[in-house]
């Protein structure tokens, strides 16, 4: 299972393994991504996928049903509450905030920061007079709506 979190080909490790590693691979065969084995992952390296820009609705492309790392998040959360891993997955699929804000990529976050002080000279603004502290109070909902995971660098 490691070795396919790592990136091992399923190919190479069907000819030459036991029934139940075998088993593993063509059950789990529609796993595009390291994510979607977050179930062995610690939740550092889920922490080092996210941040590095991992997708949490990847698929292998087919449609139907086809698993995500956030599908197989709730299923292990369903089955293990405390998962931490599983836990960090649904809080970065969740729209930007404060609290999930260190899950997203180097580069949302950066865009973060700027929105964020693009608010601050926002309530500087003669015409925000007497509703500077209505302004900040909305403004993280303005990001929430500006920011997602999917965003590409710019």
């Amino acid at each position: 299972q490691l070795l396919c979190a790592y990136g091992a080909q399923r190919k190479d490790l069907l000819s030459s393994s036991p029934t139940d590693v075998r088993a593993w691979v063509l059950e789990t065969s529609r796993w595009s991504t390291p994510l979607h084995h977050l179930d062995i992952l610690t939740p550092i390296r889920v922490r080092q996928l996210l941040v590095g820009g991992a997708d949490v609705h990847a698929s292998d492309g087919s449609g139907d049903g086809a698993p995500t790392p956030l599908g197989l998040a709730r299923a292990l959360l369903a089955r293990d509450p405390a998962h931490e891993g599983a836990s960090l997955v649904v809080a970065a699929a969740a729209p930007w905030s404060r609290e999930n804000h260190a899950l997203f990529p180097a580069h949302v976050r950066a865009r973060a920061a700027e929105l964020l002080r693009l608010g601050q000279l926002l309530v500087r603004e003669a015409r925000f007079a007497g509703e500077e502290v209505a302004l900040l109070d909305v403004w993280p909902l303005v990001m929430a709506h500006a920011l997602s995971r999917s965003m590409s660098p710019s």
